[in-house]
Order: C-alpha cells, then sequence, then structure tokens
C-alpha cells in the first residue's frame, strides 16, 4: 500500500484533503476509471472503452477524455465540465481496498490534494470527521460497484464479444499517431448470439452495458471538436486532428 496512506498515518500527518479533488485528479486523466454504474450517464460526454489494468490485466471500463495522456478534454482548473461526475470523482482519493482477506480504507497518496493546509480529515485520536466519513461512504460504494463491474465484463469476455481496436489519428502535419491497447463490443458476435444467452446478459446487466459501449463510439468525433478547439487556441501538446479512424487491432495480443 505504498501509494496509499493508512487512516492512522492522515490522522498523525494531519492531512486533509483540498476542495475539489476529484477534479484534480480528472485534470490529470485521459482515460477516466468507471463502473457499469457510471456508464449510462457518461455516454452522453464520452467515448467509453475497455483497457487492461496496468498493474494486475484486469479488464477495466475507461472514459476516454482526450487523446493526449496527461490531459482532460471536460476537466481543468475551474472545475469538470460534464452533466455527470463519475464515481472515482466523488470518492477521490479515498478508496476501499481488499488487504490480506479484509477491507480497508486508505488515501491516495497524492500531494495535490493531500495537503496539511486543509481542515484534517481525523482527529490525533483517529476520529473521522464529516467529510472522511463521506469519502469513505462514496469509497465503499465505489468498491461494490468495482465487483459488479468486473463480473459485467468476465461475462462479456466469456462470451467473446470484446474486440481489440485501434484508434488511428491523421493530424494535419506529421505522421499517424496510432493508440492501442483498448477494446469495445464486437457487434457481430453480439448479433449472433441465441435468445437464450442475451436474455440472461440483459438479466445481468452486461447487455445494456455493451449496447451503452457501442453508442459511445460516436463521441469520438465529439472528442476531437474539443480537441481542435484547443489547438485553434495553441495549447502546448495538442495539433489539429483531420481524420479519425477505427480498425480492428488483429496484432495486439491483447485478448
Amino acid at each position: 500500500m505504498s501509494r496509499f496512506l493508512t487512516l492512522q498515518q492522515l490522522a498523525a500527518q494531519q492531512l486533509g484533503v483540498v476542495p475539489d479533488a476529484g477534479f484534480i485528479y480528472a485534470a490529470r486523466a485521459h482515460l477516466l476509471p468507471l463502473t457499469v454504474a457510471d456508464v449510462s450517464s457518461m455516454v452522453c460526454d464520452f467515448p467509453v472503452l475497455l483497457s487492461r489494468n496496468s498493474e494486475d490485466g484486469t479488464l477495466m471500463l475507461s472514459a476516454l477524455c482526450s487523446f493526449v495522456p496527461g490531459q482532460n478534454l471536460l476537466a481543468d482548473a475551474q472545475g469538470w465540465h460534464a452533466v455527470y461526475r463519475p464515481m472515482v470523482l466523488q470518492s477521490y482519493p479515498c478508496y476501499c481496498l481488499l488487504q490480506d482477506g479484509q477491507r480497508q480504507f486508505a488515501f491516495a497518496a497524492d500531494p495535490q490534494v493531500l495537503q496539511p493546509a486543509a481542515t484534517p480529515l481525523f482527529a490525533q485520536d483517529g476520529t473521522a470527521n464529516a467529510s472522511a466519513q463521506r469519502l469513505m461512504h462514496s469509497a465503499q460504494e465505489l468498491y461494490e460497484q468495482e465487483r459488479r463491474t468486473y463480473l459485467c465484463l468476465q461475462q462479456l469476455q466469456a462470451l467473446k464479444l470484446l474486440r481489440a481496436i485501434e484508434l488511428q489519428l491523421q493530424p494535419e502535419q506529421g505522421e499517424l499517431q496510432r493508440i492501442r491497447g483498448l477494446m469495445t463490443i464486437d457487434e457481430d458476435q453480439l448479433h449472433s448470439l441465441d435468445a437464450t444467452t442475451l436474455k440472461t446478459l440483459q438479466q445481468s446487466g452486461s447487455l445494456q452495458l455493451a449496447q451503452s459501449l457501442l453508442n459511445s463510439l460516436l463521441q469520438l468525433n465529439r472528442l476531437i471538436q474539443r480537441h481542435n478547439q484547443k489547438a485553434a487556441l495553441g495549447h502546448p501538446g495538442f495539433q489539429r486532428i483531420q481524420q479519425l479512424k477505427i480498425e480492428i487491432d488483429r496484432d495486439s495480443g491483447f485478448m
């Protein structure tokens, strides 16, 4: 848990969370982790795709928030500019983790949001204030939805409904940019499922998830528009995109 601080460490160091901590985190995230509970609202603003967790290889849902690493086209110093705020932003920097078979709360060791100048979350005796309790409650809800998400994604994978894709971005100047390591739903495979399997997917919520993921690909066009607006204003790292193609990534070895 080196990337996290325990409740005891927070209390001992008298650290607090700065206002709008979730927005600070979001502004640095070009891929924002989501749960199944987030997807139906997030697809109004973002393309939602699947990828592999770099640490343990598990499947994860993410909103693609920018084509530029470390940037988010709908989060900045002024806050969050999408309609819906996903669960990870509501609980950040608090997480509910499984440690030695036991659930426990910990806080991401993020010096941008955990600071001694902020109102401490815990008294020196370890008593949590209202803010800490609210964050831990949100983190508990996030944990439960992450478990539900894991089961849905395992179901989609077992039915071979996941397809690795490559995003090909052609800037006005320069070479083609390729973004790999992403997956979406194999629409042909989805349509080939029998009625019994479709009913099972519907009952678990996985069918609605699959349909939302496919529909969210339309938001790639809006993401390009936002990207090109940044490019027109001269933001560093943003070059106008002329064309985007979605190709099946047959060589990724991702499945």
